[in-house]
């Protein structure tokens, strides 16, 4: 069983101490005033996923400039299927919504296939890759 969880990071200018920041902002009393989304508003802590439901352009680059400088070469970009349907998900309540995720997803790749030179693999190819590389499959 293969199992590719979806890319996100905690980005920001608290760098490497972004999930700490955040995870003490998400304490109860903390969460009463608002911490999380103070800190993503500052852009000091934002907790981001490669989704491109509910998230803008400009937050999947900045996640994946993120990861990548960190050295990740592997970005999975998760989309619930229920998303196709205008509401069936609070993501897409209208074809306005869809035509917006379909430009977001549409922007999206040609940013990390043209800018990045990023590549599309299927789940078995990214196994054959993993398994065939020098580490011979170990982790």
């Amino acid at each position: 069983m293969l199992a590719i969880p979806i890319t996100g990071a905690f980005v920001g200018a608290a760098g490497v101490r972004a999930a700490f920041l955040h995870r003490n902002a998400s304490r109860p009393w903390m969460r009463a005033l608002r911490a999380p989304a103070v800190l993503a508003r500052l852009r000091l802590c934002e907790r981001l996923l490669r989704a491109p439901e509910g998230v803008d352009l400009a937050a999947l680059q900045r996640v994946t400039r993120s990861l990548r400088s960190r050295g990740c070469s592997v970005f999975v970009l998760g989309l619930h299927s229920p998303s196709f349907q205008p509401g069936c998900t609070p993501y897409v309540r209208s074809e306005h919504d869809l035509r917006q995720l379909f430009d977001t997803c549409r922007s999206y790749y040609e940013y990390f296939l043209g800018e990045l030179g990023g590549r599309h693999v299927t789940a078995s190819e990214l196994y054959d890759e993993w398994v065939s590389s020098d580490s011979g499959g170990a982790a």
